[in-house]
């Protein structure tokens, strides 16, 4: 039998980032959430058009730096 409804996922427009950043990995955080981000636009996570977090939005709701935000 299928399903028909689609499989839902974060998006932007719900608040929820469809970022999570490995702390214990080897890789630094600005390629992580480089990658995650890249990930989400291509999947459709993150639509066309959509108005991506501030700065500071970024740096409080994922805990990180001001330098990882800026280098990612």
């Amino acid at each position: 039998m299928q399903d028909d409804h689609p499989r839902s996922r974060p998006t932007w427009e719900e608040g929820r980032l469809p970022i999570t950043l490995d702390r214990s990995s080897r890789t630094p955080l600005y390629v992580q959430l480089y990658e995650c981000l890249a990930r989400a636009i291509q999947r459709g996570d993150i639509e066309a058009g959509t108005k991506l977090p501030t700065e500071f939005e970024l740096i409080q709701q994922l805990g990180v730096s001001r330098v990882v935000v800026r280098q990612a």
